[in-house]
């Protein structure tokens, strides 16, 4: 679904949200981190995706920790 062109920018954007919660929910959180990257370069507003940009960075920080 990520690779067929959207039938608007609001479905792209849905649908670049939704992969990035699935990656984040399979522990690909650099991968999810990046694909909220590109949701908020579109749309900073979106959702709640600034949240969780945040979140995923202090985790990505928080492992590296390690």
């Amino acid at each position: 679904a990520a690779e067929a062109p959207p039938s608007s920018a609001e479905e792209g954007l849905s649908v670049l949200y939704d992969l990035a919660e699935v990656l984040e929910r399979e522990g690909e959180t650099a991968r999810a981190l990046a694909v909220l990257l590109e949701v908020d370069a579109d749309r900073p507003d979106y959702r709640d995706v600034g949240e969780r940009i945040e979140q995923l960075t202090r985790a990505q920080a928080g492992s590296r920790e390690r």
